[in-house]
């Protein structure tokens, strides 16, 4: 439009179709996976998930330098548009013909499910960054959204942000004053910030939705009640950093302490009869912590050079308030699993829940009933308070960290990555699992082999006081004892036997390579050329946990609690090649 203004129109796109078969033959033996799916009977599924999502986008650009003063930034508008839909179909008690792999060969009238989601999004936002002498600079932001899945009244919500950052090296050479022959740069930088976001589409109202049952149309019973007002989540943070060099940048460090909370989250909470659960805008989560990075370079010679990077973070996460009437929150996870993952008020995020508990004393020891096991703790009446009041553990950890050192010698390079973690617990699922099976090996040690009333087998006394309070010494069959604390699904055993520290130091990747001088390469047509073997998930130095202490077997907060039937990581070696021309 002008030589400073421009004018930009966007437009894109993204569809996609995924199809998906489950089948399981008559008399597989299996766990079971709910509702009708019985792999004894056989089994078949086919699903099949399209969707696709439009963008369309304005940008007004400009940019100006009016002498020491430098002016650039945006005006713009966004619509945003989202359709899925999910269609499967499966057979219900069985297979009528075994190996026949079809709805059709559905015992009863297969079980259909249809779903169709949409979602629209319209924005306007802006930017702008002002700076002078290239020293100083203050930018700001604004965007405001409408969004399809809140309710009308609470559809518009607008979020700014805005940072200032100050060169002080420049600065104080600006002045015709010298640095420190130590100093070699320093900036300072401050930010604050808005970000909303909106929920997930269709929890506004509850809605009659029907199933068809041997050829009869049943109502479905609803059991998550809906919230026709609901909010927009809205995180403010805060930011101060300093970035600082030293010695001709030999040395240096870069600071960031931040702030930030979050209210008006959107979350499934207990309900009352009849319902199980509600949507609700809970309350106020704050996270505050520090992030450093650390570089430098301690030997430095005309031949050779080691480098040494280390980056340290520390985060606290706590729940400053929930919703009126709630008193604790459970993130979404598996119903099946024996521990749930949340906070309670004033709490920290992350807190791990076991479902059942072992009685204890007041000196923290198991208390065993007349047969020898550990009693289950009952909170005198109100075992989900008593459960709140004692987690197991947390998944937060007190430290995160990576040491990234790198050697050079002439062409030669060694660099390796470790990663770090210190604090936070893990529950082992799997090994749960596998002592309640007797396959783990903390069932090695079965106590002695004798007979008692009749019986041969091996007898163990479980660590802990009678409910009189004296030492415990009654024996107990070792089978017993480990099917009693080991761990199925979310009604049996005691996941607090399973918690493990979820420490650890891994060296991630290892590589070793080599620069081909340029005379080598003056008859080519190549102007660098390396090669590198690289090794990635070598080892664990330093772990606690039988299984994998990374934890997770997805993104959600539940599952970071949680080592259960995780693959181990794949170690991989391989060869590359970079080249320039």
């Amino acid at each position: 439009i002008l030589p400073w203004l421009k004018l930009q129109l966007r437009a894109g796109g993204v569809a996609y179709a995924n199809n998906n078969v489950t089948r399981s033959s008559v008399g597989t033996i299996s766990k079971g996976r709910g509702g009708w799916e019985d792999g004894a009977l056989g089994y078949y599924k086919e699903g099949k998930k399209t969707g696709f999502t439009m963008n369309y986008d304005f940008f007004l650009l400009f940019n100006k330098k009016l002498s020491d003063f430098s002016v650039d930034g945006l005006l713009g508008g966004s619509l945003y548009y989202t359709k899925t839909k999910n269609l499967e179909a499966s057979t219900k008690n069985g297979l009528s013909v075994p190996g026949f792999y079809s709805i059709k060969a559905s015992v009863e009238s297969p079980i259909v499910d249809a779903e169709t989601k949409t979602k629209k999004v319209n924005s306007l936002f802006g930017t702008l960054t002002l700076g002078y002498k290239d020293t100083y600079y203050l930018e700001a932001t604004g965007r405001n959204d409408w969004s399809s899945t809140l309710p009308q009244q609470n559809n518009s919500f607008f979020y700014p942000s805005a940072s200032l950052s100050f060169v002080i090296s420049d600065f104080v050479r600006s002045l015709d004053k010298n640095l420190p022959t130590w100093l070699t740069f320093a900036k300072l930088r401050l930010s604050a910030a808005q970000v909303g976001k909106d929920p997930e589409p269709y929890n506004l109202w509850n809605t009659r939705k029907f199933e068809f049952q041997n050829g009869t149309r049943v109502p479905i019973v609803e059991t998550i009640k809906k919230n026709s007002n609901l909010k927009p989540e809205i995180k403010t943070s805060y930011e101060m950093g300093l970035d600082m060099k030293f010695l001709n940048n030999r040395l240096g460090f870069d600071f960031t302490y931040y702030y930030s909370s979050t209210k008006n989250q959107a979350m499934l909470v207990d309900a009352s009869s009849p319902w199980s659960q509600q949507w609700v805008n809970a309350g106020k989560i704050s996270n505050k912590g520090v992030e450093m990075m650390i570089y430098s370079t301690p030997v430095q010679t005309k031949d050779f050079r080691f480098d040494l990077g280390v980056n340290l973070a520390k985060n606290i996460s706590t729940v400053d308030e929930l919703a009126n009437g709630v008193n604790h929150i459970y993130f979404s996870g598996d119903p099946n699993m024996p521990v749930k993952v949340g906070a309670v008020p004033g709490g920290k995020l992350g807190n791990i829940y076991a479902n059942n508990l072992m009685k204890r004393d007041a000196q923290g020891n198991v208390v065993v009933g007349s047969d020898g096991l550990p009693i289950p703790e009952t909170g005198n009446g109100n075992l989900e308070q008593y459960i709140l009041d004692h987690p197991i553990g947390n998944i937060e950890p007190n430290l995160l960290m990576s040491v990234t050192p790198s050697f050079s010698y002439k062409g030669f390079t060694l660099s390796a990555m470790f990663d770090m973690k210190f604090g936070g617990d893990i529950v082992c699922v799997s090994e749960g699992m596998a002592t309640a099976v007797g396959t783990a090996k903390r069932t090695e040690y079965r106590g002695e082999y004798k007979e008692i009333n009749g019986v041969k087998d091996y007898y163990m006394v479980v660590p802990g006081v009678k409910e009189d309070g004296s030492l415990n010494d009654i024996p107990v069959s070792a089978q017993t004892y480990y099917s009693t604390i080991g761990l199925y699904k979310s009604a049996k055993g005691y996941a607090e036997e399973f918690v493990y520290d979820a420490s650890y130091i891994k060296l991630k990747e290892l590589s070793i390579g080599y620069n081909f001088p340029s005379r080598i390469l003056k008859k080519t047509p190549f102007t660098a050329l390396k090669l590198s073997f690289v090794g990635r998930n070598l080892c664990f130095l330093l772990k606690h946990t039988p299984g994998n202490p990374d934890g997770g077997y997805d993104t959600t907060m539940f599952s970071q609690a949680l080592d259960y039937a995780a693959v181990p990581y794949t170690r991989t070696f391989g060869f590359s090649i970079n080249v320039g021309f």
